[in-house]
């Protein structure tokens, strides 16, 4: 296993710092010595303390992620981040109800939420409410679960809100922060470490944090990384499923008054990994992305008044650019042998968002505005080609050497939004939500690798499209525990740059680019009931989706070769029904769970839309030990079998159920004082080494089923992290 030099030395600050004194300055999750009583699934939104506190009669969502009263939201705290040791963000997200996790490799996944997958760009990320984009399949793997606070997960169309990708949700990744007053001298103000061990895979991931603050400033400065070897599944060993990764921020803010804050960050990542699911399987095929890297750079603005016209005011910029090197090695053919280089340099985005709330008496109203500019998008690959006779000799090569074989493109939008809540009366909320998109989308001629391409290309340059989406909802509440929640909106989605113009050949197969693609509409329609009691909460939502011009990647042929080609298939349907519950049974035990049903239908050809889980959920409890500094906890998570499928798409995949438990120590407690607010984490996932795959795993029919088509998921694992706050 490769352990890079940033690991060693946060193993060498995580056995260093437990002898400091106790925090300077609290942190979130500070407090009194005690195990983390479970908070799955905040349900107001915010990080609260360590016990789970009695539930009120509505929820409220996160500052940093405003929503509309009827939509149905999830959100994963810091603490059960640390609790889950995830390995992604990804991984930290499933539990959550019609929340999937699509794999590739060991690191590489994407989320799929009701449906709606990130890939596709049906399901945008956004890091602390700026887009995220530029690496649909890779951008997961960019942020550390040691990064981030919290995920908030919009379940539902957004567009109307967050722009035209929100079809099916959107993810928001909150960073951590300095936390503490500016004011007063410079002074050093706490930090953290972090150490986990993962049995599967010999995975060692880490972090060091640590801020200083005084004369109005804040500064932090932080370093992760992540590596792992090969992981085991319960079938064996898949391969060339090992990562590598590192990563850093500096985060700088200014805060001239208590109620306003100016900040600066700049975050820097890389990541080295194998897509295992690639076919054929290894070693015929072998594809690495060595490195993914990505840089932005972020100034932002929010702050609170009294007595104005707007309350509160928020406003970002940034810059992301990605570098990408993805190499090829493939021998399917015993005769030949195909070594390939594709280096993807871009895009460059440039993005941001001005928004501010009006408070009329009973009315807020939030109003906006945000652009999104894409540009850069470069490709170029370099080709050897070995030919062998029957007794392994070479007779022959030939070079392509590095050049460029797809045109670049740039895509800009630019978009207006208007969000108003209305509390009629203490029993009635009504709400609604507009937004207009504008979009230009451009695209050279040259290079084109084949002529027949370059009247589509040509028809393609300097287009435009317009949209406009809104949503009405309504929340009544019947009783104070009772509320019952109802929305209608409609949605859009323009195709990616990628989808439009990406001409690529890799793992033996071709992406064929769609100049003419449209982009597709839906209209939305959900309802629920939520029950707030003062130790429990149950939440059931029921949602119908319509979309027309629906995109999907179809099989097809190019120059006799295998291809993929993503078109416009008609019309489709998603329907579904999901439900979350939380249970403070004892001031020591806590019961909680989800379960989701999802069908998913092309009403053109009647076809099942492949890669839904068609019903899942999980179980899970959690017990602490009153006054002794110990908690433990288990999940079982579940899926039924998937059988409604279009052979043509997808694979049937069984049914399973997977024990995880998890045990909760905190050190100052048990040992001494004098290690500071020190907690160690174990965990046992997949108790039994099942053998399983998520219905929501991508497969590719043009070759047989195996361990990595579609790729099963890790089985037994033993994890040890080690969290200290100083």
């Amino acid at each position: 296993m490769r352990h890079t030099p940033v690991l060693l030395g946060l193993l060498t600050a995580s056995i260093a710092v437990p002898g400091l004194a106790a925090p300077l300055v609290p942190t979130e999750g500070t407090g009194p010595a005690r195990p983390t009583q479970l908070n799955e699934i905040s349900v107001d939104g915010n990080a609260q303390s360590d016990v789970m506190q009695p539930i009120g009669p509505r929820p409220t969502m996160p500052e940093s992620l405003p929503t509309q009263v009827q939509q149905t939201t999830s959100v994963v705290n810091r603490a059960e981040i640390e609790r889950s040791n995830a390995t992604s963000v990804t991984e930290a997200m499933q539990g959550l109800p019609n929340v999937g996790l699509s794999r590739r490799g060991g690191l590489n996944s994407t989320v799929i939420i009701r449906g709606m997958d990130t890939l596709d760009v049906r399901v945008p990320v956004f890091i602390d409410g700026d887009r995220f984009r530029g690496r649909s399949l890779l951008q997961m793997m960019l942020i550390a679960p040691y990064e981030v606070e919290q995920v908030e997960v919009v379940r539902g169309s957004a567009s109307y809100m967050y722009g035209s990708d929100a079809l099916g949700g959107l993810v928001n990744i909150v960073t951590r922060r300095p936390v503490g007053n500016p004011n007063g001298p410079w002074r050093f103000a706490g930090g953290e470490t972090f150490l986990m061990y993962d049995s599967n895979g010999n995975g060692l991931q880490g972090g060091v944090s640590v801020s200083a603050m005084g004369q109005g400033f804040d500064v932090s400065l932080s370093v992760n990384g992540r590596t792992s070897d090969d992981y085991r599944s319960g079938q064996g060993t898949i391969p060339n499923s090992d990562y590598e990764t590192g990563g850093g921020s500096i985060i700088v803010g200014y805060s001239p008054t208590d109620d306003q804050r100016v900040e600066a960050s700049y975050r820097v990542a890389s990541v080295s990994n194998g897509r295992a699911n690639a076919q054929p399987a290894y070693p015929a095929l072998q594809i690495r992305e060595a490195p993914v890297q990505v840089q932005t750079a972020r100034l932002a603005y929010e702050g609170s008044f009294t007595d104005s016209f707007f309350n509160h005011v928020e406003a970002s910029l940034f810059r992301s650019e990605y570098y990408t090197k993805i190499s090829i090695h493939n021998q399917a053919n015993p005769l030949r042998t195909i070594d390939a280089a594709t280096y993807v340099t871009g895009p460059v985005n440039w993005g941001g968002r001005v928004a501010g709330t009006i408070p009329w008496h009973t009315l807020n109203t939030t109003i906006g505005a945000d652009f999104h500019y894409e540009t850069g998008f470069k490709r170029d690959s370099a080709t050897h080609i070995e030919q062998r006779d029957a007794a392994g000799n070479v007779i022959g090569s030939i070079n392509f050497p590095r050049a460029q074989f797809a045109p670049n493109g740039s895509q800009l939008n630019i978009g207006s939004f208007v969000n108003s809540t209305w509390n009629v009366d203490p029993q009635w909320t009504l709400t609604g939500a507009g937004r207009f998109d504008w979009f230009l989308s451009d695209v050279n001629t040259s290079p084109i690798a084949d002529p027949t391409l370059l009247p589509a290309f040509e028809a393609a340059q300097n287009t435009t499209a317009r949209a406009t989406t809104g949503s009405v909802g309504l929340a009544y509440r019947a009783v104070q525990q009772l509320e019952l929640v109802a929305n209608i909106g409609t949605s859009f989605r323009y195709p990616f740059q990628s989808e439009l113009f990406m001409h690529d050949y890799s793992g033996g197969t071709y992406t064929l680019p769609n100049p003419a693609l449209k982009p597709e509409r839906g209209i939305n329609y959900e309802a629920g009931a939520r029950l707030y009691l003062r130790d429990a909460t149950i939440r059931l939502t029921g949602f119908y989706n319509e979309y027309r011009d629906f995109m999907m990647t179809v099989p097809t042929t190019y120059m006799g070769d295998p291809a993929f080609q993503q078109r416009n298939v008609g019309r489709a349907e998603i329907v579904g029904v999901e439900a979350d519950w939380q249970w403070q049974i004892t001031p020591a035990l806590n019961f909680f769970g989800s379960v989701a049903a999802l069908r998913a239908t092309n009403t053109t050809t009647d076809l099942p839309i492949p890669y839904i889980a068609p019903f899942s959920g999980r179980l899970g409890v959690q017990y602490a030990l009153p006054d002794t500094g110990i908690a433990f906890g288990g999940t079982l998570n579940w899926g039924a079998g998937k059988t409604r499928i279009d052979p043509a798409m997808e694979y049937e995949t069984g049914g399973y159920a997977v024990v995880n438990l998890n045990a909760e120590f905190k050190m100052d407690q048990l040992v001494s004082p004098r290690l500071g607010n020190t907690t160690l984490i174990v965990g046992l996932n997949n108790l039994f080494d099942t053998s399983y795959r998520n219905a929501a795993t991508v497969a590719n029919t043009m070759f047989r089923e195996s361990r990595s088509n579609p790729i099963l998921e890790p089985g037994r694992s033993l994890t040890i992290s080690l969290h200290n706050r100083f």
